[in-house]
C-alpha cells in the first residue's frame, strides 16, 4: 500500500461499483494503519459514502474499532452525525451491534447527538430500552442530552418499552429519573403498566405498583381495566398484585357495561368469582347495556358451581326485565321456577315463597303430571260365579303412565284397550249362552 501511494499511479479516492473507497474497506476491516498511512495524505476524503450511504466512520463504529473511530471523531473534516440511507447514525450503529467501547467515545463528546433518529423513528434510548442496555441507558441518562420521556412514532417511550420486555433494572432506572410520566399513553391507550401486565413481567408490575402516582385502573380503548386484562389470561400472580393495591376498582364496567364478574361467571371461572365475590366493592347483581348480570351469564353457559357459589354468597333478588321468556336471574329465582313446575300447591297445601336459603337445585325437564305413580287401590271382594252372572260387568282401566308426548305410544295404548274390551264382551257372551 506504502509504495503504491510512493508511486502515485493510483487513486485513494477511486470508488469499487458499491462506491467504497480503498479508505472504506480498512476502516471496515479494522487496518488501523492503513488507515493512518491514508489520512495522512491530503487528497484522501476521510468522509465518502457508499452507496447506502455509509461513511467510514459508520462502517468502523459497529466493528468496535476504537482506533479508527477515535482518529476519524478527531478530524474536523469528518460528519459526526451522518445518516445512512436506513437513517442511522454512526452511534446507533455502534448500539446496535452492542460495541459500548465506541458508543462511549461518541457520548464523551459534545457534538454527538444522541436523540438524533432515523426514518424509521428509532432512537438510541428507545433501542437500549428496548433490547435491555441498561449501562447504555445509564451512560445516556448520565449525559444529561437525552430526553428520557420521548416516544417513537407510535406513541411508544422508553418506560413502556422497557416494562413489556420485562427489563426491571431499566424500568427502575427510568423510574428514578424525575422526566418520566409513567401513566402516559401511546397511540392504542396503553400505559407502561398496561404493557407489563400483558407481558406478565411480574417484576415490573411490581415495581410500577409501588409508585403511588401509577394509577392501576386506567383502561384502554375497549374500557377494560389491568385488572381484566390480568384475569382474562388466567395471570394469578399478576392479578393478586392488582388487588393489593388499596385504590383498585374490580367492578369497573367495559364499553358494554360488562364487569370482571360478569366474564368471570360466563367462562366459569370458579376461583375468580369466589375471590370477587368475598369482596365488598363489587356489585353481584350489577346489570350491563342488554340487561342482564353475572348470574344470568352463569346460567346461560349451564355454570352450575357458579351458580352454586351466588347462592352460597346469598346474592338477593334481581329482576332484569318484564320479559316473561327470560332466564333466572338469581338462584332463588331458579328454585321458585323449579317449585311451580313440579309441586303446584293445592286447596290443602299453601303456597310457601321461596328464600333465599333455599338449596340450588338444578332446572329440571317438563314432565306430565300422569307420570307420577297411581294411590293404590284394595282389591274387590272374590265373588261366586252365581253372583258374577247377576252382576253387571265394569272394567275398570287404569291409564299407564304417559311417558312421552309421542303419538306412537298413544296409539299401542289404544289399541291395547280396544283388545282388552273386545275380549271381555266375548267372556260375557260365552257365559250368558252357557247359562240358557
Amino acid at each position: 500500500m506504502t509504495l503504491l501511494l510512493e508511486r502515485g499511479n493510483g487513486n485513494p479516492n477511486s470508488p469499487d461499483n458499491c462506491g467504497r473507497t480503498p479508505l472504506s474497506y480498512a476502516a471496515e476491516g479494522g487496518r488501523e494503519d492503513v488507515v493512518t498511512l491514508l489520512l495522512e495524505r491530503g487528497d484522501v476524503n476521510p468522509d465518502s459514502p457508499d452507496s447506502h450511504g455509509r461513511t467510514p466512520l459508520s462502517l468502523a463504529a459497529p466493528r468496535g474499532h476504537e482506533g479508527i473511530v477515535k482518529q476519524l471523531l478527531g478530524r474536523k473534516d469528518v460528519n459526526h452525525n451522518p445518516t445512512d440511507s436506513s437513517g442511522r447514525t454512526p452511534l446507533l450503529h455502534a448500539a446496535t451491534a452492542r460495541a459500548w467501547g465506541v458508543v462511549k467515545l461518541f457520548l464523551e463528546r459534545s457534538d454527538i447527538n444522541p436523540t438524533l433518529r432515523g426514518d424509521d423513528g428509532q432512537r438510541l434510548l428507545l433501542f437500549a430500552a428496548w433490547e435491555g442496555c441498561k449501562g447504555l441507558v445509564e451512560l445516556l441518562l448520565e449525559s444529561g442530552g437525552v430526553n428520557p420521556d420521548l416516544p417513537d412514532s407510535n406513541g411508544r417511550k422508553p418506560l413502556s418499552l422497557a416494562a413489556s420486555r420485562g427489563h426491571e433494572g431499566i424500568v427502575e432506572l427510568l423510574l428514578e429519573h424525575g422526566d418520566v410520566d409513567p401513566n402516559s399513553s401511546d397511540s392504542n391507550g396503553r400505559t407502561p403498566l398496561s404493557y407489563a401486565v400483558i407481558s406478565r413481567s411480574v417484576g415490573a408490575v411490581k415495581l410500577l405498583l409501588e409508585r403511588p402516582d401509577v394509577d392501576p385502573n386506567l383502561s384502554g380503548n375497549d374500557g377494560r381495566t389491568l385488572l381484566f386484562l390480568a384475569a382474562l389470561r388466567r395471570y394469578a400472580d399478576v392479578v393478586n398484585l392488582l388487588l393489593e393495591r388499596g385504590d383498585i376498582n374490580p367492578d369497573l364496567p367495559d364499553r358494554n357495561g360488562r364487569t370482571l364478574l360478569s366474564y368471570a361467571a360466563e367462562r366459569g371461572r370458579e376461583h375468580l368469582v369466589k375471590l370477587l365475590l368475598e369482596r365488598d366493592d363489587v356489585n353481584p347483581v350489577s346489570r350491563d347495556s342488554s340487561g342482564q348480570n353475572p348470574l344470568s351469564y352463569a346460567t346461560l353457559k349451564g355454570r352450575d358451581g357458579v351458580v352454586r357459589l351466588f347462592s352460597d354468597s346469598r346474592t338477593p333478588n334481581c329482576q332484569l326485565s318484564e320479559n316473561p321468556n327470560r332466564m333466572p336471574t338469581s338462584v332463588t329465582d331458579e328454585n321458585a321456577s323449579h317449585k311451580e313446575a313440579t309441586h303446584a300447591p293445592t286447596e290443602t297445601e299453601p303456597a310457601t315463597p321461596s328464600t333465599a336459603d333455599d338449596p340450588p337445585v338444578c332446572t329440571p325437564t317438563a314432565r306430565s303430571v300422569l307420570s307420577r305413580p297411581l294411590p293404590e287401590q284394595p282389591l274387590p271382594l272374590r265373588q261366586s260365579p252365581a253372583d258374577q252372572l247377576h252382576t253387571p260387568l265394569t272394567v275398570t282401566v287404569s291409564a299407564p303412565p304417559l311417558r312421552s308426548r309421542s303419538p306412537f305410544p298413544f296409539f299401542l295404548w289404544t289399541l291395547t284397550l280396544l283388545i282388552f274390551l273386545f275380549s271381555a264382551l266375548l267372556m260375557c257372551l260365552g257365559y250368558g249362552s252357557s247359562s240358557e
